[in-house]
């Protein structure tokens, strides 16, 4: 093999049972008292779009939380952090619901089976308890009230399911050392690459672009971005990114930025730390280390 390239890292697909269980557990013990002050929350407060910030906090609450158990159980397995993250949600969703027939029903038992829970939402896709704008004497009902339920499911799964497998998925794991890779590193002081020998090298885990990388123009709106992700704890390896950048101002002048992955996570040992850290001086003479 040429020295040049390398392996890209992916996961083992190795994970211990005690990592999705937990969060299970976690998501169940946080989610009733959580949902009690979620649905509280959201009758009090009238203003929708405050209410869908509240949504998306609890998804964001319940995506963090499963996250940090499934390192915590060492989950290196895709899929399973999926599953993990949408049970998680639903069981939000779950105590959510909850917590809203509280709010409705004076002495609803302590924890309502989900029979109740459907019941409940039967009653209301016919009836409603609550209205819009002008019309919020006229409560909302059927297929528009069901599309609501619908997308505010969806948001609190969707985060917490997104959140734990897109996290769980994007970070390398040392199996020598055990440890996340969790720290990174982001160099931003390189001009974009375009040549198609250099696009084709990336795509097959072939440093020597870097070698040939031009320093960024300076306010340049287009750049290339290299991550370095790292652990005290691993002393044996790291993980190298490289995409192109490009910026762009919206419509409230607001900058975006808009990013083409050309390699993602290679495996390269940790002895080149600083070698690559040099790009981040892209005026200074870099050593070859490749």
């Amino acid at each position: 093999m040429n020295s040049n390239i390398h392996p890209f890292y992916s996961h083992p697909g190795k994970f211990g049972v005690h990592g999705p269980l937990l969060a299970v557990v976690a998501g169940v013990a946080v989610g009733y008292p959580l949902g009690i002050a979620y649905a509280y929350l959201i009758k009090w407060i009238p203003f929708i779009y405050l209410n869908f910030l509240i949504t998306l906090g609890c998804g964001f609450v319940f995506g963090l939380m499963t996250l940090q158990l499934l390192k915590y159980g060492r989950v290196r397995n895709g899929p399973i952090a999926l599953l993990t993250g949408i049970t998680v949600g639903v069981v939000a969703w779950y105590f959510n619901w909850n917590g809203y027939i509280h709010t409705l029903v004076r002495h609803a038992p302590l924890l309502l089976t989900p029979g109740q829970v459907l019941a409940v939402m039967q009653e209301l896709y016919k009836e409603g308890s609550w209205g819009i704008g002008f019309s919020s004497h006229t409560p909302v009902t059927g297929i528009v009230l069901g599309i609501v339920w619908l997308a505010e499911a969806g948001v609190i799964i969707g985060i917490s399911a997104v959140i734990s497998y897109g996290l769980i998925a994007s970070t390398p794991y040392c199996e020598t050392h055990e440890c996340w890779l969790n720290q990174e590193k982001k160099m931003d002081k390189l001009d974009s690459f375009s040549m198609p020998a250099h696009l084709e090298a990336f795509r097959n885990g072939d440093l020597g672009p870097l070698e040939e990388a031009r320093p960024r123009v300076p306010a340049s709106g287009r750049f290339a971005r290299l991550t370095l992700k790292h652990s005290d704890q691993c002393h044996d390896y790291c993980a190298l990114s490289v995409a192109n950048v490009t910026v762009t101002l919206d419509k409230n002048g607001k900058s975006e930025e808009k990013v083409e992955e050309l390699m993602t996570n290679v495996w390269v040992p940790k002895t080149m730390f600083d070698y690559l850290a040099q790009f981040d001086r892209p005026t200074a003479k870099v050593t070859t280390g490749i």
